[in-house]
């Protein structure tokens, strides 16, 4: 996820970013270890965001990244 969010500041040419993980509401639920704790990691402090991809600057994460969130695959498909 770290690694998207990285990603997506480079695409973002300084406009401001959201990232959104689709997944199956159930691995969400379920607190599955792949996304869950890293996405609650990441929309509790954007210093968690900087200590996984610590190239960028606190500064530019805030700036850029407005937020993470989730997004049930279920909803998605319909």
């Amino acid at each position: 996820m770290a690694r998207l969010i990285d990603a997506g500041i480079n695409a973002s040419d300084g406009r401001e970013l959201v990232v959104l993980l689709l997944s199956p509401e159930w691995g969400y639920r379920s607190r599955n270890r792949l996304y869950r704790y890293k996405l609650d990691d990441y929309r509790g402090s954007r210093e968690n965001v900087r200590a996984d991809i610590p190239h960028r600057s606190l500064a530019e994460i805030t700036n850029i990244l407005l937020g993470v969130g989730w997004v049930p695959l279920e909803f998605a498909a319909a």
